[in-house]
Parts: C-alpha cells; sequence; structure tokens
C-alpha cells in the first residue's frame, strides 16, 4: 500500500518563548525528501553540554535503576524519594541519568501493570517459596469482598 504524500507541515513552536525555528521537508517522487524551508534563528539559548544529559533523548532508566525503584516501593517510597536515594547513591543529580519525573513515570507503570492483581501476585510468591522449601508456612485472610486482608509466614532457613 502506499500513501500519496506530497506535502508535510507540522510546526511546533515553542510557545513559552514562541521560538519559530523551524525545517521543513517535501517528500519527492523519487522516494526523497527536500528542504523547503530552514529558519535556525532561535531566540533562546541551546543547551548548554553541562544540560544535554536532561535532554529526554539522553535520559534513560538503567535496569539497576528500574530495580532500585522497584525493591524501594516495597518500602512504600515513591518515585521522588527512590530519585532522592538514587542521587545520594550516585554522587549527585548530574549522575543520574534520568530526571525525577522519569522515576516518577516509572513508578507509575509499575502500579498500571500491576493494577489490582498485586495481592495476587505476593500470594503467588509465597507458594513459590513453599514449592522450593517445604518447611516454609504461610497463611493468609480473606475478607469479605475477597481482597487480602492479612498474612502470615514463618520462613526457616532452608538448605
Amino acid at each position: 500500500m502506499r500513501i500519496d504524500v506530497t506535502y508535510i507541515s507540522h510546526v511546533r513552536p515553542i510557545t513559552r518563548i514562541d521560538c519559530r525555528a523551524l525545517v521543513q521537508f517535501k517528500y519527492q517522487e523519487n522516494g526523497t525528501y527536500i528542504v523547503t524551508r530552514f529558519d535556525e534563528a532561535h531566540n533562546h539559548p541551546l543547551a548548554s553540554p553541562e544540560s544535554t544529559i536532561f535532554l529526554k533523548g539522553n535520559r534513560k532508566m538503567t535496569e539497576v535503576q528500574k530495580q532500585f525503584v522497584t525493591k524501594v516501593k516495597v518500602l512504600k517510597l515513591g518515585g521522588v524519594k527512590a530519585y532522592r536515594g538514587w542521587k545520594e547513591l550516585c554522587g549527585g543529580y548530574n549522575n543520574i541519568g534520568a530526571t525525577e519525573v522519569d522515576f516518577k513515570n516509572f513508578v507509575r507503570d509499575i502500579k498500571t501493570y500491576i493494577g489490582n492483581f498485586d495481592a495476587q501476585m505476593f500470594v503467588e510468591n509465597l507458594i513459590r517459596r513453599k514449592d522450593t522449601c517445604s518447611a516454609f508456612y504461610f497463611d493468609f485472610i480473606v475478607d469479605e469482598n475477597k481482597c487480602l486482608a492479612g498474612v502470615f509466614w514463618a520462613d526457616p532457613i532452608c538448605a
């Protein structure tokens, strides 16, 4: 299927400071593009080398950071406290590689993924523990709404 696109114009100015810098392209029949309009005049300073680590394209949470957030979430710490804790561990905000919003968004994504299944996941984890250690014991209480109301477990040392 071929879509006939002859001209695409999508101007997204930075509205806070009314920056009109832009580049527009036109699709050619031979499958290439040509630049039809280019305005490089910015009315604001561009990112300094020190601040480029905070640009969206340069930010990404590492797997270690994601594991850290997941672990501290068990302690009822949210994204902001996880971010501040990580800052202390790595020696400053410039060493994190992600922003506080990235951490908060990751916590939000975990909550969205887990949804209402966190209790079920917890019980399944206890069942797996019982499968690996026959001396492990657990019991749980479910309320009238079939929600997990209480959990008790005894975790002896298993070889």
